[in-house]
C-alpha cells in the first residue's frame, strides 16, 4: 500500500518556531550568539534554510546554551530533505534537556533560574506560532507547547528541589518521530510518537502519525483507534487516511 505524503501531518507543519529569550548574559559572545539565533529564525520564515542553519550553528558556537538552535537546525534540515542530519539535531536538543536541565544544581536559586529560563523559552515559542496562519496543525502545536508550559509551572510549584524536571516536550518528540519516519526508520518513529503521547495524552498530531505507521504495517485496528484518539483531541485527520484504514480492514 502506498500512502500519500500529506497524511503524515507533522512533516508539513509550518516551520516558524520561536525567537526564544535565554537567560540574561553579560558575556559578549553569549549576547552575539543571541543575535545570530534570532537572525536564524528570520531566515527560517523566509525559507532560506541553508543560511538559517549557518546562523544557528554560529549561535551555538558562541553560546552552547541556546539549545533550541538544535531544534531550528533540525527543522531546516527537514525542509532540505536531510533527514539523518535532522535526527542528529533533534536528538542533540533532546539530550540537552535530559542531561543539562535534569542535572543537580548547586543551589535552589540556580535551579529556579533554570526553570524560569525554560518557561520563557516555551512562552516565546508559543507566541511565535500564534503569529502565523492558523490551522489544525498549528493549533495542536500551540496546545502541546501550552501543556509543556503547565508541566513546567507544576514542577516549579512543587517545591524546593535543586534538580529540575527533564521531560522532553511532546512537540520535540513529534519532530524527531517525523525525521525517523522520513529516514525509513519506522520502529524508532513509532517510539518517538509514543513518547510524545506519554508526555501529552492529547497530542493529536502524534496520534495521527501513529495511525499512518500502523496502516503501513497492516495494524488496522490500532490505526483506527489512533485516528479516533486524534479526532477526540480535536485534530482534523485527513479523510484519505481514514478511507485507506477502512479499506485495509476489508
Amino acid at each position: 500500500m502506498r500512502l500519500l505524503t500529506p497524511l503524515l501531518v507533522a512533516l508539513t507543519l509550518a516551520a516558524t518556531p520561536a525567537m526564544a529569550q535565554p537567560p540574561q548574559h553579560t558575556n559578549p559572545d553569549a549576547e552575539l550568539g543571541l543575535v545570530h539565533y534570532n537572525s536564524a529564525w528570520d531566515l527560517m520564515r523566509s525559507e532560506k534554510y541553508e543560511e538559517a542553519i549557518a546562523e544557528f550553528q554560529q549561535a551555538l558556537k558562541l553560546n552552547p546554551k541556546l539549545n533550541m538552535s538544535h531544534y531550528g537546525i533540525g527543522r531546516a534540515q527537514m525542509a532540505l530533505h536531510q533527514y539523518d542530519a535532522a535526527i542528529a539535531e533533534y536528538t542533540a536538543c533532546r539530550d540537552y534537556i535530559l542531561t543539562e536541565e535534569g542535572r543537580k544544581y548547586t543551589g535552589q536559586a540556580e535551579a529556579d533560574r533554570a526553570r524560569r529560563d525554560r518557561m520563557m523559552e516555551l512562552q516565546d515559542l508559543q507566541r511565535q506560532y500564534s503569529k502565523g496562519p492558523q490551522n489544525t496543525s498549528t493549533a495542536d502545536m500551540q496546545r502541546q507547547i501550552g501543556n509543556a508550559m503547565r508541566m513546567q509551572q507544576d514542577a516549579t510549584d512543587r517545591g524546593q528541589n535543586i534538580s529540575i524536571d527533564a521531560s522532553v516536550p511532546a512537540f520535540l518528540s513529534v519532530a524527531l518521530g517525523s525525521a525517523y519516519f522520513r529516514a525509513d526508520r519506522r520502529t524508532e518513529a513509532e517510539k518517538a510518537y509514543r513518547a510524545a503521547i506519554a508526555v501529552d495524552s492529547k497530542a493529536g498530531e502524534a496520534y495521527n502519525n501513529l495511525a499512518v505507521i500502523y496502516l503501513l504495517s497492516d495494524r488496522y485496528d490500532l490505526a483506527e483507534q489512533s485516528v479516533k484518539n486524534a479526532e477526540k483531541a480535536g485534530f482534523r485527520v485527513n479523510p484519505e487516511l481514514k478511507d485507506q484504514i477502512k479499506n485495509g480492514k476489508k
